[in-house]
C-alpha cells in the first residue's frame, strides 16, 4: 500500500510533516478540554493498529515451493480467498511471461491472450472454490510438501519455470492426515513462485 493511499496520508503530506489539516486538528484538540485529547488518542491507536493489520496481511512473496504452499494453507485456514487468488499469477504475468510461449499455437485456433487467461482463471475458480469449502476455516496444519515435478519440456520455457503441483501432506485438527494436490501447477518468475491453477480435485492422487 503506498503512503499516499494509506490512512496515514491523511496525517502527513509528501515530506513527512504533519498535513495543515491534521495540524489544525491537533490544535483543536489542544485547545478542548482532556475528555476530547482521549478521544483522539483512542482514535490514533485504531489507525496504527488498522494500518499494520493492512501491512500483515500482505505477507512476502514466496521465494520456495514449500513457501507458496504454506502461504496457500494459512489462507484456507483463515478462508481468506483474496489471498489465494493474489498467490496466482496475474493477467499481466500471464501476458508477460507465459502467452509469448503459446502465441504461434493457440492464435491458429482463435483464442487470444485474454480468452486463454480467462479460461484458465475459470477453472482455477472452480477448483478453487470447491477447496475453499472442503477445507476453509479449518485448523491445518503442513506436516510435508514434496519435491516439484518440471515440466516436460523446460528448455522451452526461457522466462519462467512450470512444475505440476506438489503433493502437500497436512494434518486437520482432529489429528487426521492427509496428501492433497491443492495447486494443478506452480510457476517461478525470478525467483517468486506463484499458482498458475488450482486444482479441480484436491484429493486425486498423481
Amino acid at each position: 500500500m503506498s503512503r499516499e493511499n494509506s490512512p496515514l496520508s491523511m496525517l502527513y503530506n509528501h515530506a513527512g510533516k504533519p498535513s495543515p489539516a491534521f495540524s489544525g486538528f491537533a490544535i483543536g484538540v489542544e485547545m478542548q478540554p482532556f475528555k476530547r485529547s482521549r478521544s483522539f488518542s483512542h482514535l490514533f491507536r485504531k489507525t496504527a493498529l488498522f494500518v499494520l493489520s493492512v501491512f500483515a496481511s500482505f505477507g512476502q512473496s514466496p521465494t520456495s515451493p514449500s513457501d507458496l504452499m504454506r502461504q496457500v494453507v494459512h489462507a484456507l485456514e483463515l478462508k481468506d480467498e483474496r489471498t489465494l487468488k493474489n498467490l496466482a499469477i496475474t493477467k499481466s504475468e500471464c501476458k508477460r511471461f507465459v502467452w509469448p510461449t503459446l502465441s504461434r499455437t493457440l492464435p491458429k485456433l482463435g483464442i487470444n491472450a485474454d480468452a486463454f487467461y480467462s479460461m484458465s482463471v475459470k477453472e482455477s475458480e472452480i477448483g478453487l472454490a470447491s477447496t475453499v469449502r472442503a477445507l476453509g476455516g479449518r485448523k491445518l496444519e503442513v506436516l510435508e510438501v514434496a519435491e516439484l515435478t518440471p515440466e516436460r519440456h523446460p528448455t522451452r520455457r526461457k522466462r519462467f519455470r512450470a512444475f505440476s503441483g506438489p503433493a502437500v501432506t497436512i494434518r486437520d485438527e482432529s489429528g487426521q492426515q492427509r496428501t492433497l494436490h491443492l495447486v494443478g501447477g506452480i510457476m517461478e518468475f525470478g525467483g517468486v513462485y506463484k499458482v498458475s491453477t488450482y486444482s479441480l480435485a484436491p484429493d486425486q492422487t498423481q
